[in-house]
């Protein structure tokens, strides 16, 4: 499986040099432009958000607005920390990269290496499966649902044991599946023998600085700089608190992080601090499946190019992550072909500005 993996990834990486190669578009100033549309965005004395651009190696725009906590009318900062929910599996994949740079975890290994006591329909399903979201393990949040009280990675694993059937076979088809992500983060720490907190800190989290970004798995944890979610009418201007409580499992999701850790976090990758090259670009690997479909879902990271939808922008190359539960939304987007990124993290229960409008501002075509 392992010699199968390598080869599809460069066969798909060739075709989608090939795809976007009559796709030009040059990289304009577009600070202006965006930071007008932010200034629309009403924030004062309401949630708010935190939002960057970075070129190259340089934060090239950056504006915070809005409260931390409508209680205290804190106001957020480059380090308050928001919930990021799924751009948590941007750390996870990595962490699995990391282990298995170190011969800790081979991805072709069967996940009852390390887990004990799966149902017999998994017994097929791979840690390149998991990662890649082609297992055929159901998301458990579409069969329990979002509003989960005290739920933890031990109530996932119960969950995952009673299970008597895959959504289809492993490596057939790929589904969007958070159950494979904390299972993942189940492996870490079976192959690390740390818990998955602690090895985030201790591999990621301290070596690249990110003093502001911690894994919430438990209800006494404190997140020193933790901001609330809400739900905000824009019609009215009403408010109500959508905070992310009660659910601790992690390696999908059970993060914090801040604006300022999020760039850091961003330029590791770019710069390769953390991974090697050759893992950094397995990471966004799109996967073929044995039907023959792609797969716009890599390990933590989605194809986000733009398409047929924004004309003036098809074709236009980008990899995301994506975070939205509660009230909180979440996005890391880049574009390779340019060096350019933003991130934005909001406590609204909405985006303070859409896609589209940061990649009218800065791209246009040649």
């Amino acid at each position: 499986m392992k010699k199968k993996i390598f080869i599809l990834f460069f066969v798909v990486l060739w075709l989608v040099t090939q795809s976007y190669a009559q796709s030009n578009f040059r990289v304009k100033d577009g600070t202006d432009e965006i930071e007008e549309k932010l200034n629309e965005v009403k924030a004062e004395g309401l949630p708010g958000f935190a939002f960057a651009v970075i070129k190259g190696d340089q934060v090239i725009f950056e504006k915070y607005a809005g409260l931390a906590d409508m209680t205290d009318k804190k106001p957020i900062d480059q380090n308050s920390q928001f919930y990021i929910a799924s751009i948590a599996k941007t750390f996870t994949a990595a962490a699995v990269l990391l282990l298995a740079e170190q011969k800790e975890i081979q991805l072709e290994d069967h996940i009852s290496q390390y887990l004990d006591n799966l149902p017999n329909c998994t017994k097929d399903v791979c840690v390149f499966h998991l990662l890649t979201h082609t297992s055929g393990i159901p998301d458990y949040y579409e069969h329990l649902g979002e509003d989960l009280k005290d739920f933890y990675n031990e109530d996932l694993l119960r969950f995952v044991r009673q299970i008597d059937s895959l959504d289809f076979e492993p490596g057939v088809d790929y589904s969007y599946s958070n159950t494979a992500y904390v299972l993942l983060a189940e492996i870490i720490e079976k192959a690390s023998g740390l818990p998955y907190s602690e090895f985030l800190e201790k591999n990621i989290f301290r070596p690249l600085g990110m003093e502001n970004t911690q894994v919430m798995d438990h209800p006494d944890i404190s997140i020193k700089n933790r901001i609330k979610g809400y739900d905000l009418d824009n019609e009215t201007q009403s408010v109500s608190l959508n905070d992310y409580t009660d659910i601790y499992t992690v390696g999908g999701g059970g993060i914090y992080s801040s604006l300022n850790d999020m760039i850091t976090w961003y330029l590791s990758l770019r710069n390769h601090r953390l991974l090697s090259e050759k893992s950094t670009e397995l990471m966004f690997y799109f996967p073929v499946t044995d039907s023959g479909k792609i797969s716009y879902m890599t390990m933590g990271w989605f194809n986000e190019t733009f398409g047929k939808k924004t004309p003036e922008l098809e074709g236009l190359r980008a990899y995301g992550a994506i975070g939205m539960l509660k009230g909180f939304r979440a996005i890391l987007k880049f574009f390779p072909d340019h060096d350019l990124a933003y991130i934005t993290l909001s406590n609204r229960g909405e985006l303070p500005i859409w896609a589209w409008d940061i990649g009218k501002a800065f791209f246009e075509r040649e």
